[in-house]
């Protein structure tokens, strides 16, 4: 970290001590929920297996396999799948400060950095075991490869920011967006891409078809497929781009965050910072992605949603380098950006607010078992985390194995109610994982009433439902 004086170098060592004190306590105080147990069960099966399903998923398979080395060593238990995402944000927050310091004042890297420790999709990623971390870590590495090959006018920064794209690319097919933002970026500083030397093009281009010849088919056919099959996402109104711009910020100190920003920028406006090509850098990066997905999202397939529009704040905040070059006539600017911090610190969720009570809801099925129910459930991508909790080693066993295992202990797939008619179990307890959000046309509670009698219900957070029904 040349370039950094041992007082700065004290000041990110706090801010990573400040990024475990949140993350430590609360990484395990809510259970594996949502697509977790797909990380987990794809990062547990052998590497040719994992790489020849993602190739027919939605996943590239880079994280998977760093996650499987991680889980050979640490276990598949909540703090142990999920630390490894934790440590991947320690070292996005040393490259986002370090970044920012070398070109900023002391306060200002200090201000932006607390702004992301304490965003609320930072701190959930940080905590969750997914690709996201990764995902963002490449996608800023490659940013400021990009800032310094354009505005810093570094020649080999062409080839890092080669290697980060691809690297993001393997990560999240997100990174689409990322690069296009990227081939924006470029187009409006392409007069600077004349000072590059030659062999710094050649060394690139040969890094990059070396890089995604592996991919390329995959990215290709899983593109086309989700252009043809659609999203599970809808398409935005201008009602949800507002919206998700706030998210983007804070949440309950929204105003108060927008008028300092809003009154902030200005000032900068008077002082002239947005002729700093260094801001508009950033801001063009940030709105560019933001405004980008909206667009795509409704003319081709939706992809508009808080945790895939994140990378745009991560994008936004280095516009703090840009306020430097006024740090004499605007002395008490970089006080006011560290204050932005606040409403981030006051508001951050500490538990995510995606806990959908799955240790309750596994406790009560197990109840139900002891008492002889059959289980039936819906969407069937649940399997797996009914799996994680209900069957011992799963990532060990394949996908068939593991579906004979739950037919075993009396968990069976049914969406439209068609195979509890069919095998007519004499008590039933049927689990509505929120289908009506994938499956707004199936009612089977219809068909299940049609031959049982409805007991009672139990809701859980997220639209979970527990439905207990007798044979009539």
């Amino acid at each position: 970290m040349g370039g950094l004086r041992r007082f700065d170098l004290l000041i990110l060592l706090l801010l990573l001590i400040v990024q475990l004190a949140i993350c430590i306590p609360f990484i395990q105080s809510f259970p594996i929920e949502l697509d977790e147990p797909f990380t987990i069960y794809n990062s547990s099966r052998p590497l040719g297996e994992t790489v020849s399903f993602l190739a027919e998923g939605n996943n590239p398979p880079l994280y998977f396999f760093v996650q499987h080395a991680w889980q050979s060593i640490f276990g598949t238990g909540p703090v142990a799948v999920r630390s490894l995402s934790l440590l991947i944000s320690l070292i996005t927050i040393s490259v986002f400060f370090v970044f920012i310091r070398k070109r900023a004042h002391l306060l200002l890297a200090t201000g932006a950095s607390l702004v992301l420790i304490f965003a609320d999709s930072f701190h959930h990623f940080s905590m969750e075991a997914r690709m996201f971390q990764l995902y963002i870590l490449f996608s800023l590495l490659a940013l400021i490869s990009l800032y310094r090959l354009l505005i810093e006018r570094e020649g080999k920064a062409m080839v890092q920011l080669v290697l980060w794209c691809v690297l993001a690319l393997y990560t999240h097919y997100l990174a689409v967006f990322v690069i296009g933002v990227f081939l924006i970026l470029i187009g409006a500083y392409f007069k600077r891409l004349k000072e590059i030397q030659r062999k710094y093009y050649l060394v690139s281009a040969g890094l990059f078809l070396l890089m995604m010849m592996p991919l390329s088919f995959t990215l290709f056919s899983r593109g086309a497929d989700f252009v043809k099959e659609g999203s599970w996402l809808m398409v935005p109104t201008a009602r949800d781009l507002i919206e998700e711009l706030f998210k983007l910020f804070t949440t309950p100190f929204n105003f108060l965050f927008f008028t300092l920003l809003i009154t902030i920028f200005v000032l900068l406006m008077k002082k002239g910072v947005f002729k700093k090509t260094s801001f508009l850098f950033f801001l063009i990066a940030a709105l560019s992605l933001f405004l980008g997905m909206f667009v795509f999202s409704l003319i081709v397939q939706p992809v508009f949603h808080e945790r895939y529009l994140f990378v745009s704040l991560v994008f936004m905040l280095p516009m703090v380098v840009g306020f430097n070059t006024l740090e004499v006539k605007v002395g008490q600017l970089k006080y006011a950006f560290l204050g932005l911090a606040l409403p981030f610190m006051l508001s951050v969720n500490f538990v995510p607010d995606i806990n959908r009570n799955t240790d309750e809801l596994v406790a009560e099925v197990e109840e139900k078992l002891q008492e002889g129910y059959s289980v039936y459930y819906c969407p069937q991508h649940f399997d797996l985390l009914l799996s994680y909790h209900f069957v011992e080693d799963f990532g060990e066993h394949d996908l068939s194995q593991l579906q004979l295992k739950m037919g075993e202990k009396g968990f069976f797939a049914d969406c439209a109610g068609d195979l509890i008619i069919q095998q007519l179990p004499e008590k039933l307890l049927y689990i509505d994982f929120n289908l009506q959000y994938l499956y707004p046309d199936l009612n089977p509670n219809a068909v299940i009433t049609t031959e049982y009698n409805w007991i009672e219900e139990t809701a859980y957070a997220g639209g979970y439902m527990l439905k207990t029904y007798h044979k009539k």
